[in-house]
């Protein structure tokens, strides 16, 4: 496999794991979902993760430009596993999901590629997508996660106002 195939293999992977740097990437398709960051999400990212790093290890640079290319990809996959295998920002840090469900938002409403219409239903999409998978950890309780959360939203921004301007483009 060439060094421009594992290049790509990692950066489909990396998408799939984290959707909101897709986003901020302008890689289209993975809008309206978050990143799943359990241990049982993570298991298979991370393998396919070592399998290419130990590929790319052998693989052979055509030129100094693409060897610089296998040497910082290579860098980025061992910083991106020693991440969430030994730092655990998902599980220890608080930050770490507030940055990612602000932050998917964020890059998806100021995004300049998209479309308003675009910009829209992917917004909707993440929102669900917090609601049927990051907050439902019991399901009877919900209701009272929305209803605090809103509270929260009401006091810092005027949503209404935010996505006329963002997404509607109306100022």
């Amino acid at each position: 496999m060439s060094f421009r195939d594992l290049e790509k293999s990692f950066f489909d992977l990396h998408w799939q794991l984290d959707p909101v740097a897709a986003t901020q990437a302008g890689v289209p398709g993975h809008d309206d979902r978050y990143g799943r960051f359990s241990p049982a999400a993570l298991a298979p990212h991370l393998a396919a993760l070592k399998s290419i790093a130990i590929a790319l290890e052998g693989a052979n640079a055509a030129d100094l430009e693409e060897e610089i290319d296998r040497t910082a990809l290579l860098n980025e996959i061992r910083v991106m596993l020693r991440r969430f295998e030994d730092l655990k920002p998902q599980a220890k840090n608080p930050e770490f999901w507030l940055s990612h469900l602000l932050g998917g938002l964020h890059h998806l409403l100021l995004a300049a590629d998209r479309t308003p219409a675009e910009k829209a239903a992917a917004a909707i999409g993440r929102l669900e997508d917090i609601v049927d998978h990051m907050m439902l950890r019991d399901p009877s309780d919900h209701r009272n996660v929305l209803r605090q959360l809103t509270r929260d939203l009401q006091t810092t921004i005027d949503l209404e106002e935010l996505l006329s301007k963002y997404v509607f483009g109306k100022v």
